[in-house]
């Protein structure tokens, strides 16, 4: 089983827990996806995909400017990991595919 899919995940932040949707799909053994909080939408940058280990970052303009990294492990339906957003600590990120 892959990423490949749609995944719904809270990520815990500074401002509380935010929903986020990920859109993930293998092209030519490339990864490639988009994290979408409300109508924002962010590509994927530099994914690294290690066995059942996601790792990628994003950037954001909302609400303010910064770069956020990501680092989920699979199992099955099911992720978890952490979102590191810029200077500040990084929180959990759960969730499962839709």
């Amino acid at each position: 089983m892959s990423f490949d899919g749609i995944w719904n995940v809270t990520v815990e932040s500074p401002m509380g827990e935010q929903p986020v949707k990920l859109e993930i799909s293998t092209e030519g053994g490339v990864i490639k996806g988009t994290a979408s909080l409300g109508r924002d939408t962010s590509p994927f940058l530099d994914p690294v995909l290690e066995g059942d280990r996601l790792r990628w970052k994003v950037e954001i303009s909302k609400p303010m400017s910064m770069t956020i990294a990501f680092d989920l492990t699979r199992d099955g339906d099911t992720v978890k990991g952490t979102a590191k957003p810029g200077f500040f600590p990084a929180g959990a990120v759960k969730g499962e595919r839709a």
